[in-house]
């Protein structure tokens, strides 16, 4: 079990993924950073966990989720940020779950999703990009994508639907998309 400290963010929308040795937990605070903190395989899930570091610090939301790439030693993160009154995902990419973070499809004019960038924004009823999740190659800690066939469950609202109010009362929808950078190679963006 992951205990807050006094004095500080408890953060919000936790996501666990393993490697071989660690079990990490990931949360953002809307204050744009990602954190990170960790225990053995063995000790999990424990309150043995490392004190809470930044991981992440940019312009970013909330909602980060964090998936190994299948067949290549790097981890993707997807997480929202917001301009313009819209939700959309930013997404960048690590050697390690301990690493450093690096951009990938990572402002509002170069979005992993958003209005800017789904291709048949005029035909969709979406405007607003929410709390995706990649659908993943099994069912494992390891939370494994496969980068050339990416598939993104996501919850989305049209501009007046956005409007209606608070968080819940939106009325969110499911849908899919394939993420143009599925046939991209992370390792040359």
């Amino acid at each position: 079990m992951y205990l807050v400290r006094p004095g500080a963010n408890p953060g919000l929308d936790f996501w666990v993924i393993c490697d071989e040795q660690r079990a990490h937990l990931f949360f953002t605070t809307l204050d744009g950073c990602m954190w990170r903190t960790s225990t053995s395989i063995h000790s999990f899930p424990d309150t043995d966990w490392s004190d809470p570091q930044v991981a992440l610090q940019a312009d970013i939301f909330e909602a980060s989720h964090t998936y190994k790439l299948l067949g290549r030693e790097q981890y993707l993160t997807l997480v929202e940020a917001q301009a313009d009154n819209r939700r959309y995902f930013k997404a960048f990419v690590a050697a390690g779950l301990d690493g450093e973070w690096k951009p990938l499809a990572a402002t509002s004019s170069k979005p992993f999703v958003s209005l800017a960038n789904v291709v048949n924004q005029q035909d969709s009823w979406a405007t607003s990009y929410s709390h995706g999740e990649f659908l993943r190659t099994g069912y494992n800690e390891r939370l494994e994508i496969d980068p050339t066939a990416l598939q993104l469950l996501f919850q989305g609202a049209n501009d007046e639907e956005y409007r209606q109010g608070h968080y819940g009362q939106i009325p969110w929808r499911l849908g899919l998309l394939t993420p143009a950078v599925s046939n991209r190679d992370p390792n040359n963006e």
